[in-house]
């Protein structure tokens, strides 16, 4: 097969369109070899068994559409071209073809220019990848190169950089792309460059020498330096490192003048002296801080600056001390006005030109020495507050035992810290949760990083009950310390808090969840007492029947305890009242109200909980005061919950029927939409193919009769589909001009004679493509109803805007008909274009009315538009 063959995979469910495109494609150019796929298997399979060069798919196909098969290609043949070119064509199928990597999105058109447009789009797509290919085997070859190369274009500019040329100056490749060769060099050397060594290249082709390059971070180095020109006025340039054994000469020289100025300008006082102890050498810090002159001092044994020294100790000490070993002391230096400073003395024995040296160095640790007084204090202050805080301080080691325990265990747990301390901390936690603090507190110490872990557990006390606690815990060791620091304080009150709140939690989705108000009544009163407290040992739920609260469930207690529940009649009972006003209401001690108390029952305190207009909640206890304000709280939240089941169940009930009523609309609509987008749009865009064929072969005014009836047909298609996708309420909205987009409009329909008067400068918050479908439609209607030489206006509303004609009008007995489907006065329109646009008033909860004009012509107003001007 020849190198200029484009060899092309067409996959369309359609067979005959298929074929049509195939004999157009080849027609178009020889250079086009093209093979066919029904459906997206058979396509792979194709690809398997042979090379292509490109592949065209439809997006409607069964099975596996045409992204599907893009992801699919995509998978093994990343670099493959592959154009949609479809009949089903919306901006989310578009959007989705380019996320998955599509070449080009083509959507299928009357008429057959369109497959000169495919052509084309098939030779760009494939020339492109050939010529990156060719492109990234001579790239490749240049970065395998060892050298640093480079290549120049006309401006001196680089234009292509290897990496070993781009690691050589400290850049990555794609930094140096487009910067001038100046930007490697330093100033003082780009003359030369430009004015000797770029004139002998353009002069004689070819230069070699060395330059002195500059780096990324500043330093220069010196390089082997090549240039060649080439024919096409670019230069190649390749260089090597030339600087090692200079930098290493350069580096020795600046070593010693470096060490020279840490001896001189070193912060800390640096001395040095022989065996004897006689001082040989001192640097500027030393005289400074000790008040001595350089003469002064030289000379004289270190026992001048501290008087603790014996000589003869000294000397016997340094006399056994070995080359490069070192010691350490800490002591007190006289200053030459006999006040004294603390110092940290570092001494090290050294073999200076056969001399033995000893250097000493000597900082100042007034500020330490202060600090360690301050800690002193703070640790004082530490222990105090661990044996008086509440939350129990304790360190532990790698295994989980007790190094240290705070007098706050005695307080938490009952035990006192020589109880603890030695005992392994896991041995108190509770079976079920000490597997998973032990993963958390190794994982915690395996960790380099410094971090925190908390954990909740329970905590064996001295009784044998459990206590829920809190601890927190690092990672982060003292060698002082030697373990683990923990905190832990007792959390049983808000677990406790935390299993009322789930509890109530779980309560509301079975509320949510019951088919009955029977149902909803007895998880209403079986939960009431677990959520508002344990002493609420009595729970009776009241419904609300013909003025009288009537008992409809109750707790299991309640015929041991009082027996039959009792009914509350309007207004005699305070159960009453609390429903009546819905406000929720808790008496401490019901025998000091003589209407509410029963002396043959033990209940002596009482929270009466309003479920909106379905009843009350009534939770009793033996215990005078058992109600707190958490009580109230939940006991609230649980009575809006029964309430709010009691609504839902009624809300349920008739959304489930509205939305089987949906679902068999939409199944409906979405079965007439295929029908028209598949069914009927592939055979007339195959019918007008053949026709188009047809016409090159003969001339015939039944031919012609035929194209005018496919292009109503299609027309009708068109609008068809607009119509049956109703477009959901429209929730994003953008700013749109609309001046610029009334001329867009005007631009896409055939408006013979006809002017447009755009006169309207408002901005609108609306969906744009929705909009453009509005006023495509009215300028439509207003051409094929009101005259070849209409005029068509535009303009603004305080609250909209109109289009408004001076055509003949449409009479008022017709106006309350014109939104409906398949109204028309023409001839040759579809009925639909009205239909569709009170479509997109509505989805953009807008309103319309159409008058007559001031020029007797139609007005239609739309109204309740938002502005953004």
């Amino acid at each position: 097969m020849a190198s200029g063959t484009i060899r092309v995979l067409h996959v369309d469910d359609d067979h005959d369109l298929a074929d049509l495109t195939a004999t157009f494609l080849e027609r178009e150019d020889n250079c086009f070899s093209v093979d066919t796929a029904s459906n997206a298997d058979t396509a792979l399979d194709k690809l398997t068994e042979n090379r292509f060069d490109c592949i065209i798919s439809d997006y409607d196909m069964p099975e596996r559409n045409g992204l599907e098969l893009l992801d699919a290609v995509r998978d093994d043949y990343p670099d493959l071209p592959f154009i949609l070119f479809t009949g089903k064509g919306s901006e989310e199928v578009a959007s989705n073809a380019i996320s998955g990597g599509v070449t080009d999105y083509l959507q299928k058109e009357a008429g057959t220019d369109q497959y000169t447009v495919l052509a084309n789009r098939i030779r760009n797509a494939v020339d492109r990848v050939r010529a990156q290919a060719e492109q990234q085997r001579q790239l490749d070859a240049i970065e395998t190169a060892r050298e640093g190369i480079s290549i120049l274009n006309e401006d001196r500019r680089f234009v292509y950089v290897n990496q070993a040329y781009a690691n050589l100056y400290g850049y990555d490749s794609d930094d140096l792309i487009g910067e001038s060769w100046e930007l490697l060099y330093r100033d003082e050397d780009t003359e030369e460059i430009r004015t000797e060594i770029l004139p002998t290249v353009d002069s004689e082709g070819y230069w070699r020498g060395e330059t002195i390059g500059v780096r990324a971070g500043g330093e220069t180095f010196i390089e082997n330096h090549a240039l060649a020109l080439t024919d096409n006025d670019e230069l190649v340039c390749t260089v090597r490192d030339a600087t090692t054994e200079i930098k290493q000469a350069r580096e020795l020289k600046e070593a010693q003048a470096r060490l020279e100025a840490l001896f001189e300008y070193s912060p800390d006082m640096i001395n040095t002296h022989d065996a004897d102890g006689v001082i040989c050498d001192v640097n500027q810090r030393f005289c400074e801080e000790l008040g001595y002159d350089e003469s002064e001092i030289l000379g004289d044994g270190v026992w001048t600056i501290d008087p603790t020294i014996e000589p003869d100790e000294l000397q016997a000490q340094l006399a056994t001390t070995e080359t490069g070993e070192r010691f350490r002391v800490e002591t007190e230096f006289r200053r030459r006005d006999g006040s004294t400073v603390p110092v940290e003395v570092h001494v090290v024995r050294l073999d200076l030109a056969n001399n033995d040296r000893f250097v000493v160095l000597s900082r100042d640790i007034s500020e330490r020495k202060a600090r360690e007084q301050e800690l002193a204090r703070l640790t004082d202050r530490y222990q105090a507050f661990i044996e008086h805080a509440s939350d129990l301080l304790s360190v532990v080691d790698e295994t989980g035992e007790l190094q240290f325990v705070s007098p706050a265990a005695e307080r938490l747990f009952g035990y006192l810290p020589a109880d603890l301390e030695g005992e392994n901390a896991f041995d108190y936690f509770h079976p079920d949760d000490r597997e998973g603090v032990s993963e958390a507190f190794l994982e915690m110490i395996k960790q380099s990083d410094p971090v925190a872990e908390r954990v909740e557990y329970r905590f064996q006390h001295a009784d044998g009950s459990w206590v829920w606690v809190e601890t927190v815990g690092s990672n982060e060791t003292e060698t002082s310390i030697d373990g683990y620091v923990l905190t832990t304080r007792d959390i049983s009150r808000r677990k406790e808090h935390e299993r009322r709140l789930e509890a109530l939690h779980e309560t509301t989705y079975e509320l949510l969840a019951a088919d009955s108000r029977e149902k909803i009544a007895e998880i209403g009163v079986e939960a009431a007492r677990d959520i508002i407290g344990l002493d609420a040992n009595v729970c009776n739920l009241y419904d609300d029947d013909h003025d009288v609260l009537v008992p409809i469930s109750s707790t299991s207690e309640v015929d041991d305890l009082i027996g039959s529940p009792p009914a509350f009649s309007n207004g005699d009972s305070i159960a009453w009242r609390a429903f009546e006003q819905g406000e929720a209401q808790a008496i401490d001690d019901i025998r000091t109200d003589p209407d509410i108390y029963n002396p043959e029952t033990p209940i002596r305190s009482e929270l009466y909980l309003p479920l909106d207009e379905h009843g009350i909640l009534v939770a009793g206890s033996p215990t005078v005061a058992a109600f707190d304000e958490e009580d109230l709280v939940l006991g609230k939240l649980l009575a809006k919950g029964i309430a709010v089941a009691v609504d839902t169940l009624k809300q349920t009930e008739q959304l489930q029927n509205r939305e089987a009523e949906l679902a068999r609309q939409n199944e409906r609509l979405e079965q007439f939409t295929s029908f028209v987008s598949h069914d009927l749009q592939n055979p007339l865009t195959v019918a007008e193919g053949h026709l188009e064929l047809a016409q090159e072969d003969c001339e015939s005014d039944h031919i012609d009769t035929v194209a005018e009836t496919h292009g109503r047909m299609r027309a009708l298609i068109d609008d068809l589909l607009t119509l049956a996708r109703n477009p959901d309420p429209v929730e994003d909205r953008t700013s749109v001009s609309l001046n610029d987009l009334s001329e867009e409009c005007w631009d896409h329909i055939e408006t013979k004679r006809a002017t447009l008067d755009n006169a309207s400068t408002k901005r609108i918050r609306a969906d744009r493509s929705q909009l453009k479908q509005l006023l495509v439609n009215l300028f439509r209607n207003a051409v094929e109803h009101g005259g070849d030489d209409v005029t068509v206006t535009v303009g603004g509303l305080p609250d909209g805007f109109y289009v408004e004609d001076d055509g003949c009008g449409i009479p008022s007995e017709e106006q309350t008909d014109i939104f409906e489907s398949g109204y028309s006065t023409a001839t040759d329109g579809t009925g639909l274009g009205l239909a569709i646009v009170n479509q997109v008033v509505e989805a953009h909860d807008w309103g319309i009315y159409v008058t007559e004009g001031p020029n007797g012509g139609t007005r239609f107003e739309i109204i309740d538009v938002k502005s953004d001007d």
